[in-house]
């Protein structure tokens, strides 16, 4: 199945510290996945499941489910509504998130909702379940977003672009001051008549106000079978000033990057073998390894 993987990076008051290497250590002290279960929040708890620790990177699945909690139930062709909790052994999964850290770098896919603030809270609590907190703990996975990392993910060309475009004037008239007048241009002409139908004459001013909400994407790409070998080099170009912009936009690169303007995040669809309750683990850490390296290659990790 197809799922997105995210990338996030530590960061710490002091350098000179890793998660990966906290992580090994805590592990140490939990051989069992007994032994790693802790209260996350409330009545949830989490464990890590699965591990998965190569020379260079370490892989774990958490897991976070609530002891004794039930699920609604209705009964197939009939009208009774209840509620059953998990069978003796057993407790109903709320999310499963899969991460791969090498150093302080960090790739992860999550079936179920999760977040920032999650994800450094689940290490930071573990590490603190096997006696590691305070000081040698105090780290947050953040994004990265800075303009030199946005350069290198493009360097490999740009596979399409889809531009917010707050006003279908705006945009119009930018295309007809490029190409001659909005009549010689049928993109140009198409724009203007869109516009004059959500805010031409005759709306009241309820529809008028209504219609300044509603958005508009601009949708740039290429048929990659026919297209010259510089078109994903011009979208390149043309994404780096998409980028300087004021409006929201989606940028996919040649090799599977997704660059938005929440913070310029990172991430890519991977596929893993799986269903929508869980993944399999070792297609799960083996497509978070290929990320990393990929964004390696293309210099995202470097400090």
């Amino acid at each position: 199945m197809q799922k997105v993987s995210h990338y996030r990076r530590a960061m710490w008051p002091t350098e000179g510290r890793s998660v990966e290497q906290l992580i090994r250590r805590a592990l140490l002290n939990a051989p069992a996945v007994s032994d790693t279960k802790f209260r996350y929040n409330g009545d949830v708890s989490a464990q890590v499941t699965a591990r998965d620790l190569q020379q260079g990177s370490t892989g774990l699945y958490f897991t976070l489910f609530a002891e004794g909690g039930e699920t609604g139930t209705v009964e197939n062709g009939g009208a009774r509504v209840g509620r059953t909790g998990a069978p003796p052994g057993t407790e109903f999964l709320k999310t499963g998130v899969h991460m791969v850290m090498e150093g302080n770098h960090l790739a992860y896919v999550a079936n179920g909702q999760t977040n920032d603030g999650q994800i450094t809270r689940l290490l930071a609590q573990f590490l603190a379940s096997k006696g590691i907190e305070g000081a040698d703990a105090q780290f947050v996975y953040l994004p990265r977003s800075n303009r030199r990392e946005l350069e290198r993910l493009l360097r490999v060309g740009v596979k399409s672009v889809d531009l917010g475009v707050s006003s279908f004037l705006v945009a119009a008239q930018e295309l007809a001051d490029e190409t001659g007048t909005a009549h010689d241009s049928g993109f140009g002409r198409t724009l203007f008549r869109a516009a004059r139908g959500i805010f031409g004459r005759g709306r009241s001013p309820q529809e008028v106000e209504a219609a300044a909400d509603i958005e508009a994407t601009l949708h740039l790409g290429f048929d990659g079978r026919s297209a010259s070998q510089l078109v994903p080099q011009v979208l390149s170009t043309l994404a780096l000033q998409i980028t300087d912009g004021p409006d929201e936009f989606k940028i996919v690169t040649q090799d599977g990057n997704i660059i938005t303007r929440d913070k310029l995040v990172i991430k890519r669809e991977v596929n893993v073998d799986g269903d929508e309750i869980s993944l399999e683990n070792a297609s799960a850490f083996s497509a978070l390894r290929d990320c990393l390296a990929d964004w390696g290659r293309n210099g995202v990790m470097e400090e």
